[in-house]
């Protein structure tokens, strides 16, 4: 699950076949979020385009300029890695598009794309029963939570009776 350093390399040296899940964008980010740290703002692809000095700066606000060409090696090993594994999976056609990689196949895990097998996304139901959101995972804004959040004020604007519970650390 993910393109782990380590065991991709040990793997490549032993000949090994391997098939990774992309659940974020490690092999693209030396962060692994694409988001730019000094602002917090979505990472335009510095890396993709061999930005180097703006990744080690991204990386830097957020550790330190000692880690920063650590990190960014390691990012480019991990690229160089993932593009000799048998299949990279993304979780969503975004990833698989970000990321970018040969042998490449979109997986949606336990969810089925309604979209792809040509269905029509549903209308709302209607407003007059109360809709409750929850969300169970780490409280951390890479998650999008602030989106969530968004989405519930939509709702509520149009008149839908929504709630959203949050649970985690």
């Amino acid at each position: 699950s993910g393109p782990v350093l380590l065991p991709l390399a040990l793997a490549y040296l032993r000949g090994k076949t391997v098939v990774i899940t992309h659940h974020l964008y490690h092999s693209i980010c030396p962060n692994g979020l694409l988001q730019y740290h000094p602002n917090a703002s979505v990472c335009p692809g510095h890396f993709q385009a061999r930005r180097y000095r703006e990744c080690l700066g991204c990386v830097a606000a957020k550790e330190s300029w000692k880690h920063s060409p650590l990190l960014v090696l390691a990012t480019l090993l991990r690229r160089w890695l993932c593009q000799r594994v048998a299949a990279n999976i993304g979780i969503t056609k975004h990833v698989s598009r970000r990321i970018d990689l040969p042998n490449q196949e979109t997986i949606y895990i336990g969810v089925p794309d309604r979209l792809s097998a040509g269905e029509s996304i549903p209308s709302l139901p209607p407003a007059s029963r109360e809709w409750v959101f929850a969300y169970v995972g780490r409280l951390v804004a890479e998650k999008g939570l602030p989106l969530l959040i968004e989405a519930a004020k939509k709702l509520r604007d149009e008149g839908y009776d929504c709630r959203l519970k949050f649970i985690g650390d």
